[in-house]
């Protein structure tokens, strides 16, 4: 058939042909997506095409139509229209079949009705609908299932009427829960159509409605739970329209999803109505959202937003979303989850067959409350419905970070115009999108949530994430076909998600020039924490609390790639909370190692971030280097090399410590990338700092970095190949030979392994000049290998410190004949200081050389020969090399006159024994753990005058073992209990076996009483670490003696009697008279006098 016969034809039987001024039409959809490899068109219901093809049998020859249409289904369908089965004419045959019309995909609570009744569209080959068939629905004999009005059983019929359509009797579920089908097939139509259903209780979504009642304490009041699906009845209608749509959006997502409630865990939904921010201001809260701190749904007692399905599907998306992707609520992240929310909040609308779902208003958001958003016309309502929209907000400097967080309600209309076009089909910005219907487009949007995006996914991200979502689910059960991602492809197009709102807008720096490979010298994506960094103060100090590191931390709210990254804080804490105190701040986060950068290739410093800081320029952020430790800093702006370069100067208006420095200031607009070019600092070592400068007012979002790396760009050397050793060898430290492969390598890796693939060497070696000759390369890495099996390989390393991948191994076998080393060995005790060396002899062999290296490896018998003659008796020999030998572990070996290489063959431990530790005093013993202190060994040392005595004693530290006595505390002697005893000599830190070391204790007593403390000393004996007695001693006061007479004070050592003190008895009668007197002795001292004399007086 031509449509155009213009052109000479010869005609033929079976053509269809017009004339030149009145040409045939063929009555032909668009070209698309009709299954096969190829795109093609389909014929029109009045196409003269159809049955018009040959009548002879498929592909029987001559002008016979083919036996398969160009899709590879075979032709002609029965049920064409025609008497017979005849081929429709060109590259696709219309199928005849049943089709699903409505009633698809419906949930209804066990023992109640579906909402809509099953319906199905029964077509012919010619795509005309099939009139007056009888259609017959059976749902399962058993299990979930339900049943018809007009049958009470599980089976019904309908009939089809003029439009092909038949309609089934109302459907009830049954008692059961489970999601089937339901079978509709015609009486001569071929193939049949699979309503699915869903049967369930309330039971499956855990429900928790308040009434806050106008105040602001959540949650409020419980008023109802999942068993009552009226919740209130009419009494709070705010309450009944909440708790119905959090099950409605819980029974999306489960049956469109299988996913249980927002965590995907079966969490409770709780929604809290008539809820008032500031219930004293007279002003109700026009607003619903959802709290991610309290994990609940909060519906303002103005705006009527629980009245709204959408709305409500739209809040509680935002917790599907904290729950997978988690989109940081910034900029074009942020948009895309809002975006989110309208789009499953609008798909809970138009599928819970409540309210008003028409077309006038099928994509607006709160109609059924308060107009917000038209997904459909978005710039009804100054929403962009493209990123190139007059309408797409791009952030002003001085709104900041205050600015809707960046427009995320307002720039979500590029996303929603996408989901419009995909759902329902329409032309749009020069492209035309075909719909795919609801269940499919929400499949899309659900992959993307959560298998792809991530916390700061922007607009770019999503133009690639959408398609790629589409291609996840082709061949699924959503039915989703290749076609269908084309239309994705157009939709993603239309509104432009790949484009910038303007030059520059989001800025990204290419890490290296396409084709050429990343040769990572340093990287830091944050996921591991913050190990290789430190934070510090340049000027001004914490808020009240805080320390430097509370400034830079991990966090996951906000990540380009992976879940972590860095944050610099611009003076706020990222839960919300607002200092209580502030000041000018000049602080940075640096790195705590050095990197390498080559001599000769130019070495770049890459990362990601997103910056929001202070509107007006009042704070800033920016990076600097440092090629002295970390001595000194310079600022690296001038390096900039790609992507975002600072954005401007800090304000010198504010007090600012760093004014008129260039930064990044303002708002990045998202996540950016930048790169800065570090060739002036080749052959230097260097490490990198953030720096962020702000004011003492205000703050904002702060600075996220991610994906940080130092790098060359460049290809890998070509590989070299080892050569020698291979095979069997009987040396036992060969030397190792290769090609060098690509002229002019830096150095190469050398790895050889045993035969239980451990390392042996596995280490890199300059080409400096002598290692690599005529392109032929020699190592000799030191090892002496014992008899076995081995491999070794090897990889180069190109002057950008690119490395190349591994040669393939090779292989080889040391086959030497060595003597049998019979003692000492690994497997026998410890041996003491003087060893004898014995080893089997070899027939033939005159000369044997002893070797034995300590753990470190260092000589202690460097090959001394020994004769057979002399040191060989039998068929053993035996070497006292007459040397005393440290405690350590030592390796040794023979090898004789034939064969004059090192080995280490064997080893052993030499040991000193265990140390005995005992402290004395005055040669008697302290034992270890005594807790009563006495005279006889020095433990108490008395009572000592407060006034003007101490007492210090020496006391020794013994050793009576073999081994070492090592004194390992800080102090070596620790005393607690007393601050009046005091260690006045430390001992040294060891003790030699049999030897000592003294330490003094001193007891210098503060007041009047008795004071004990405890000496604890560590220590490497195992049975008494630690070493611990107890001391005491007791403060006293001296008495102080006085003589009186008469209450008058004799002079201590007056030698000058007078009548005034008694001293002088006057003149006494030496026949008659006597003269006796009266003294006293009187004690005003704080201590017993004792009067010592024989006789006291």
């Amino acid at each position: 058939m031509l449509g155009n016969s213009g052109c000479t034809i010869t005609n033929s039987s079976n053509n269809l042909i017009g004339t030149s001024s009145i040409p045939i039409d063929p009555y032909l959809d668009t070209l698309q997506d009709n299954g096969g490899p190829t795109e093609t068109h389909h014929l029109l219901s009045d196409s003269p095409a159809i049955d018009a093809g040959n009548p002879a049998a498929p592909g029987s020859g001559s002008d016979a139509c083919q036996t398969l249409d160009q899709r590879g289904i075979a032709r002609p369908q029965e049920g064409d229209g025609a008497a017979s089965a005849v081929c429709d004419m060109g590259a696709y045959e219309l199928e005849t079949g049943v089709f699903i019309s409505s009633g698809s995909q419906q949930s209804a609570r066990i023992l109640t009705s579906f909402s809509s009744p099953l319906a199905v569209l029964l077509l012919d080959g010619a795509g005309q609908p099939v009139q007056g068939e009888v259609v017959t629905f059976t749902a399962p004999a058993s299990g979930a299932s339900g049943t018809f009005s007009d049958s009470g059983t599980n089976v019904t019929t309908a009939t089809t009427n003029a439009s092909g359509i038949a309609t089934s009797a109302a459907y009830s579920a049954n008692a059961v829960e489970g999601s089937y089908y339901v079978i509709a097939t015609g009486t001569s139509t071929a193939g049949q159509a699979e309503l699915s259903a869903t049967n369930f209780d309330y039971l499956d979504a855990d429900l928790s409605t308040h009434n806050v009642d106008n105040g602001s304490t959540l949650p409020g009041t419980f008023l109802c739970d999942e068993t009552q699906p009226d919740c209130t009845s009419g009494l709070v209608p705010d309450a009944d329209a909440a708790h119905d749509y959090a099950n409605d959006t819980y029974l999306f997502y489960l049956n469109h999803f299988g996913r249980d409630s927002i965590d995907g865990a079966g969490m409770q939904i709780v929604s809290s109505v008539l809820y008032d921010d500031d219930p004293s201001d007279g002003t109700p809260f026009t607003n619903a959202f959802w709290s991610g701190s309290l994990q609940q749904m909060v519906y303002g007692n103005g705006g009527n937003f629980a009245q709204a399905d959408d709305v409500v599907g739209h809040e509680l998306t935002h917790g599907v979303t904290d729950f997978e992707s988690n989109l940081f609520y910034y900029y074009q992240s942020g948009a895309i989850n809002e975006a989110l929310s309208d789009i499953f909040g609008e798909f809970v609308d138009l599928t819970n067959g409540k309210g008003d779902d028409s077309a006038g208003v099928r994509w607006l958001i709160g109609e059924d409350g308060t107009l917000l958003r038209d997904m459909q016309d978005p710039p009804v309502y100054l929403d962009p419905d493209k990123v190139s929209s007059n309408h797409y907000y791009e952030g002003d400097a001085d709104s900041g970070f205050f600015g809707d967080n960046g427009g995320v309600h307002t720039n979500s209309g590029v996303v929603n115009k996408a989901a419009y076009l995909l759902t329902d089909g329409d032309y749009f910005n020069f492209h035309t999108v075909n719909g795919l219907g609801i269940d499919k487009v929400a499949a899309i949007f659900y992959e993307a949530q959560t298998n792809l995006l991530t916390t700061a996914s922007d607009f770019n991200d999503l133009y690639f994430i959408l398609p790629q979502a589409c291609t996840n689910l082709i061949g699924g059960a959503e039915g989703i076909t290749a076609g269908d991602c084309s239309e994705v492809q157009n939709a993603v197009d239309a509104v432009e998600l790949n484009l910038q709102p303007a030059t520059d807008y989001n800025p990204h720096a290419e890490i290296c020039p396409q084709g050429e490979s990343v040769n990572d010298l340093f990287t830091d994506d944050f996921e591991s924490g913050l190990g290789n960094w430190t934070a510090s103060w340049l000027g001004g100090s914490p808020v009240s609390g805080a320390v430097a590191a509370d400034y830079w931390s991990s966090q996951t709210v906000f990540a380009a790639e992976g879940t972590s990254s860095l944050w610099g804080n611009d003076f706020t804490y990222f839960d919300g909370s607002l200092p209580t105190d502030d000041d000018s701040d000049d602080y940075v986060f640096a790195m705590n190692s050095n990197v390498s950068l080559p001599v000769l290739q130019t070495a770049y410093l890459h990362f990601e971030h997103s910056f929001g800081f202070e509107n007006d320029n009042w704070d800033g952020g920016w990076v600097e280097y440092s090629t002295n430790n970390g001595s000194s800093w310079t600022d690296i702006g001038s390096m900039h090399n790609d992507g975002l370069a600072y954005t401007g100067t800090i304000s010198a208006a504010g007090d600012n410590l760093n004014p008129n420095h260039q930064a990044y200031v303002g708002d990045s607009h998202g996540y950016v990338s930048t790169r800065f070019s570090l060739d002036t600092l080749k052959d230097e070592d260097i490490r990198i700092r953030l720096r962020i400068s702000k004011d003492s007012i205000g703050y904002d979002l702060g600075w996220f970095v991610d994906n940080l790396r130092i790098y060359t760009c460049g290809d890998p050397p070509a590989h070299p190949e080892p050569q020698t050793p291979t095979g069997t060898i009987n040396i036992p430290d060969p030397d190792f030979v290769w090609t060098e492969g690509e002229v002019g390598a830096t150095g190469f890796y050398v790895q050889i392994q045993d035969a239980q693939d451990n390392d042996l060497h596995n280490a890199y070696h300059q080409n400096n000049g002598g290692l690599c000759v005529a392109g032929s390369c020699t190592l000799d890495p030191g090892l002496i290998l014992a008899n076995g099996d081995y491999k070794w390989r090897v990889r180069a390393w190109n002057i950008g410190y690119t490395t190349a991948p591994w040669s393939s191994y090779m292989n080889f076998t040391v086959d030497v004949p060595l003597p049998m080393l019979i003692d000492p060995v690994a497997s026998g005790n410890p041996y003491g200081t003087t060893p004898t060396f014995s080893w089997g002899r070899l027939v033939g062999e005159a000369w044997y050389q002893l070797y034995v290296w300590d753990s470190s490896l260092n000589p202690v018998i460097d090959g001394t020969w020994q004769d057979a003659n002399v040191v060989c008796s039998g068929s053993t020999c035996t070497v006292d090399p007459g040397l005393t030998f440290a405690e350590d572990s030592y390796t040794w070996d023979v090898v004789t006159w034939s064969i004059t290489y090192d080995y280490p063959g064997e080893s052993f431990v030499v040991s000193l024994g265990p140390p005995e530790m005992a402290v004395e005093y005055n040669s008697t013993e302290i034992v270890d753990g005594d807790t009563t202190p006495d005279s006889g060994d020095g433990t108490d040392f008395g009572s000592v005058d407060v006034s003007s005595g101490m007492v210090t004693r020496s006391f020794d530290i013994s050793n009576s073992g073999t081994g070492i006595l090592s004194l390992n505390g800080t102090p070596i002697v620790d005393i607690s209990g007393c601050s009046d005893f005091t260690v006045s000599t430390q001992p040294a830190n060891s003790v030699t076996a049999s030897g000592s070391e003294a330490f003094e204790l001193t007891f210098d007593p503060s007041g009047v009483g008795a004071c004990t403390a405890t000496v604890s000393i560590a220590n490497n004996d195992s049975d008494e670490n630690p070493y611990t007695f107890d001391v005491t001693g007791t403060g006293t006061v001296a008495p102080e003696m006085v003589v009186e007479y008469n209450s008058t004070e004799i002079a201590d050592g007056d030698t000058t009697p007078d009548s005034g003190d008694g001293t002088d008895f006057g003149g006494v009668d030496i026949n008659s008279g006597a003269s006796a007197r009266s003294f006293t002795i009187v004690n005003s001292g704080g201590a017993v006098l004792n009067l010592t004399g024989t006789p006291d007086v």
